[in-house]
């Protein structure tokens, strides 16, 4: 047409390519009186009604179009409230290619050529790079603008009705406008990022959802609630195995034409996005889902294997394609994937991952002393065993390093699969649906071949009633107490840094303020010291304060006092950790409505202070301006090298004059709520608590009395809240698995040879 025809005049023909699938006539153009109403009356979240559940994909389209250019919708792509607003009779155009269902302006583009013909790949490298693919784009939109005769400000129109289209689509969970929304896309030349990726999560959504056989089979293997029930409730009785045999029974539909045509969008949409821009967990993730769908697990596998190791991956990426290849029995497989899983630092692992992983091997009985060696476990993997016991301890203590308990549910599901996949003679039986995992607090007899109970621990003695184990005290790692030690210090530099920037005061600016110079000074004192080691360092800011938030409370010696003395009748040897400005006879205090008020020792609190324990050795002052904190957390892993001789402070569990556990012990009722994540990973943190955090109580000292100046505490523990294995005198190893429970004292027990007789 020569330039001076009309828009209207000018649309061009529609082609011959179409969704003849989804096709439907066009409906007329309605005014507002006529409009049906999802047109004019849009729901609250700005959607149409959607009456008919048997709509067609045009007809879902329409009613999103509607949506979308609802009179608010209007006034915001018309620009109604700019200088520079578009006119109804300009935006119009537009808007009749929006609600044309055909494809009005042939698709010139070779990548997508490529990628429908499967050719788009050749010795193993893609035959179109990035920027070759966004020029097509470019010349694609230019062909368009050219033919539609639109001006930017309807092509912008245009461009935003998609996003918000898809947007709309995403939210209200209604996929199948995917269909037209990339045929648009297309035609316009679309490269954009967020178009894209909307349109690649309903094309996935789409796909699994297109019907019900196959969006079972993928809830299955999510985790999702089905119709009959919860995924995990399914997974009590029969386990993986019975999924299994379910899915084949089903017969899951071949995939129709229809299915097909969608799943061939999926894979058109991905290999675009991934020609643009780099692949992200969002894209892959799609592709988890429609091939896990279809039962795919070795390809979602290779997938997997493929994608660069600097793309950031977490565990629900992975979990769903580890339990189909359970579900199907590829054992060699799922061993591989969880092995390539635990090479990835952005997968953290949960509970549920690893006993999923645990049940499958077992109820295929791949924990048998006679197992045939999973392939490829000891040659590529690198395990020290391919099968039996030997790779349950393995996997496990891999557990051990990052769980600290499991479920109930797990713990039962752990059972089953293990009653299932271990000899007739076990001893074991399945527990049924509305049974519990009951206590066994018995010990067991040469009748139990595996041991998979429920046991109440004795929390005096350490002991487990059903092997006669007794649970041991993990303590800290040589990387893990280094760790500490760095993570500390640089809590504590920042913190310095950020008082230092905060503060007028002209202390603040001191040169001779190193936080951590002086916390390796501590460190090296400890160190070298002679004398005695320390057994118990005293948190003295939280003892003096305890119990003293009262009208006239006050910053409280004597209580430091009261805890030293008890401390040195139990015969340890205790260090308080002091702020420097507690160690001058006077000083200010913070009260309860934020003011600040001075108090000064009086002379029996100083003769206390200097002579009983400073003078004795018994104080050390953090310097000033430097938060206390650290050097009691840090005086728990200090070596003591010269003052111990070299010799492990533990105490035993056998002594009768104290408390068995680590030392030194640390007296605080401090939460650590400011410290905990910046010092050590969460078990990390959690033994380090356990080990070494004694908390106390009693009644606070008023005027220098107290009405009853008993010290209370509560020990440390004595062995660990972890998962751990122990050897017995007759037995295999024995794991053991705290429960999440109210009672502390409810575990797992677990050994896969028990075969030698009471222990």
């Amino acid at each position: 047409a020569p330039p001076s025809t009309s828009q209207s005049e000018k649309q061009p023909e529609t082609t011959s390519e179409s969704l003849d699938i989804f096709r439907i006539p066009i409906p007329p153009k309605t005014n507002e009186s006529t409009a049906s109403p999802s047109a004019s009356e849009p729901s609250k979240t700005g959607m149409g009604s959607f009456s008919s559940p048997d709509a067609t994909p045009h007809e879902i389209y329409l009613e999103f179009y509607e949506a979308w250019s609802d009179p608010e919708q209007n006034r915001k792509f018309r620009r109604l409230n700019t200088n520079k607003p578009v006119s109804e009779e300009h935006a119009e155009p537009a808007l009749e290619f929006l609600r044309n269902p055909d494809i009005v302006v042939p698709i010139e583009m070779p990548a997508l050529d490529a990628i429908k013909s499967g050719d788009l790949v050749k010795d193993g490298e893609a035959q179109f790079d990035r920027r070759a693919v966004f020029e097509q784009g470019k010349t694609q939109k230019a062909k368009f603008v050219e033919q539609m005769n639109f001006d930017e400000d309807q092509f912008d129109i245009i461009t935003q009705a998609l996003n918000r289209m898809a947007n709309l689509c995403s939210k209200s969970n209604k996929a199948d406008p995917v269909l037209i929304l990339w045929q648009k896309a297309k035609e316009t030349g679309c490269t954009d990022k967020n178009l894209l990726r909307q349109l690649l999560y309903l094309a996935g959504t789409l796909t699994v959802t297109k019907n019900r056989s196959k969006q079972a089979f993928y809830d299955r293997y999510v985790g999702k609630s089905t119709g009959s029930g919860s995924a995990i409730l399914d997974m009590l009785d029969g386990g993986l195995a019975k999924l299994e045999d379910e899915a084949k029974a089903e017969a899951i539909p071949e995939d129709s034409e229809e299915e097909i045509e969608v799943e061939r969008l999926l894979d058109e949409i991905g290999q675009y996005n991934d020609l643009l821009y780099d692949l992200n967990e969002q894209t892959v993730q799609m592709r988890m889902r429609l091939l896990v769908a279809q039962g795919k697990a070795v390809e979602a596998h290779t997938f997997l294997k493929k994608i660069d190791p600097s793309i950031s991956l977490h565990l629900r990426v992975f979990t769903p394609v580890l339990r189909l290849h359970l579900g199907q029995k590829n054992t060699s497989d799922a061993l591989a994937l969880y092995h390539h899983m635990k090479t990835i630092p952005s997968v953290h692992f949960d509970s549920d991952t690893y006993v999923q992983l645990l049940s499958g091997l077992a109820e295929y009985g791949c924990f048998q002393r006679d197992a045939p060696p999973i392939e490829g476990a000891t040659t590529e993997l690198e395990y020290s065993h391919g099968s039996g016991p030997g790779l349950f301890d393995e996997l496990v203590f891999d557990m051990s390093e990052d769980i600290i308990e499991i479920s109930s549910t797990n713990a039962r599901r752990l059972h089953n699969a293990l009653a299932k996949g271990m000899p007739d003679d076990s001893g074991l039986r399945m527990i049924g649906p509305l049974e519990s995992l009951r206590l066994e607090n018995e010990m067991a007899t040469s009748a139990d071949r595996v041991i998979a109970s429920r046991v109440q621990i004795d929390h005096r003695t350490g002991v487990c009633p059903r092997t006669g184990i007794q649970l041991r005290l993990k303590t800290l790692t040589g990387q893990q107490k280094v760790r500490l030690i760095k993570g500390c210090t640089k809590l504590a530099v920042e913190q310095e840094k950020n008082w230092k920037h905060q503060s007028s005061h002209s202390s603040a600016k001191s040169k001779d303020m190193k936080a951590d110079e002086n916390l390796k000074k501590f460190l090296e004192w400890l160190d070298n010291r002679h004398g005695k080691p320390f057994t118990a360092i005293v948190d003295g800011a939280n003892v003096g304060y305890y119990m003293q938030n009262f009208q006239d409370g006050r910053f409280s010696i004597h209580q430091i006092k009261l805890v030293v003395d008890a401390l040195e009748q139990m015969g340890e040897n205790p260090l308080v950790i002091l702020p420097h400005k507690y160690s001058r006879d006077f000083f200010h205090i913070s009260l309860s409505d934020g003011k600040k008020q001075r108090q000064g020792y009086t002379p029996a609190e100083q003769r206390i202070l200097h002579e009983e324990l400073m003078n004795k050795g018994k104080v050390y002052i953090v310097p000033p301006s430097l938060l206390d904190d650290y050097y009691w957390i840090l005086g728990s892993v200090a070596s003591q090298t010269v003052s111990s001789k070299g010799e492990d402070l533990t105490v035993p569990s056998e002594d009768p004059n104290r408390w068995p556990g680590a030392r030194p012990l640390l007296i605080s009722n401090d939460q650590m709520r400011d410290h905990k994540l910046g010092m050590l990973e969460p078990m990390g943190f959690r033994r380090w608590y356990s080990n070494f955090i004694v908390n106390y109580n009693f009644a606070a000292f008023v005027a220098g009395r107290s009405s009853f100046p008993e010290v209370g505490f509560s020990a440390a523990d004595f062995y660990s809240r972890e998962i751990q294995s122990n050897k017995g005198d007759q037995r295999e190893n024995v794991w053991h698995f705290p429960l999440e429970s109210e009672h502390s004292e409810e575990w797992f027990s677990v050994c896969l040879d028990a075969s030698s007789g009471e222990t």
